[in-house]
């Protein structure tokens, strides 16, 4: 990902909270169904989600909603009908069943629409720590603990596999996420791992016949 607006699109994100703090976005007239989305995404996703969202080119996408982590909102197909871009802040992670959600999802979103979501890839983050405490433990020592056989590589694995399950709730990779995606018609446009969550890009595609 490309970081040389990362400090202009702080300024932003921090000049709309500021706006909001001081009650300047605090009617809903004053600002438009796409900006209020952004002002949501932003309140919610934080910075990263953002920043990705911008850097695929679709912050400003005027026919934008954003479906809530924290809060249930119902649309109906009259809603969606005009939507040009979904964006999911709930993990992958956290939704029981993803292929009901992606299916749905799919149905009631017209056709060139953009899905967008996130979720932590397990595997990436394992071999992040993996990597980080054995170059903890040869800083310290130095010594690879699997080379010198002070400590074997399944039961180590695990240790860190159940270390990293106790802050997540559903095993999920990139490859996983893709299977699901594809199954249920959507076509991947991108996948970015970025500040410890992978964001997607994907889209229903316009040959799909209902």
């Amino acid at each position: 990902m490309d970081t040389t607006n990362l400090v202009s699109n702080a300024e932003k994100i921090a000049n709309r909270r500021i706006g909001g703090n001081l009650g300047l976005l605090s009617n809903p007239a004053d600002l438009s169904g796409a900006e209020i989305a952004v002002d949501n995404l932003i309140a919610e996703g934080g910075e990263s989600f953002y920043n990705y969202v911008d850097w695929i080119g679709l912050i400003k996408d005027p026919d934008l909603i954003v479906l809530s982590a924290v809060h249930h909102y119902y649309f109906d197909n009259e809603d969606m009908k005009n939507i040009n871009t979904v964006i999911n802040l709930k993990q992958l992670n956290l939704i029981k069943n993803i292929d009901f959600f992606f299916r749905s999802i799919f149905k009631i979103i017209p056709k060139k629409s953009n899905f967008i979501g996130c979720f932590l890839d397990n595997k990436t983050q394992y071999k992040f720590a993996i990597n980080n405490i054995k170059s903890q433990y040869h800083a310290k020592n130095n010594v690879d603990p699997f080379e010198n056989g002070i400590t074997s590589r399944s039961s180590f694995l695990n240790s860190v596999y159940n270390l990293m399950d106790s802050k997540t709730n559903r095993y999920m990779t990139g490859k996983d996420v893709s299977i699901h995606l594809k199954k249920n018609g959507f076509k991947i446009l991108d996948m970015t791992e970025y500040n410890g969550l992978t964001y997607f890009h994907s889209q229903k595609p316009s040959e799909y016949k209902n």
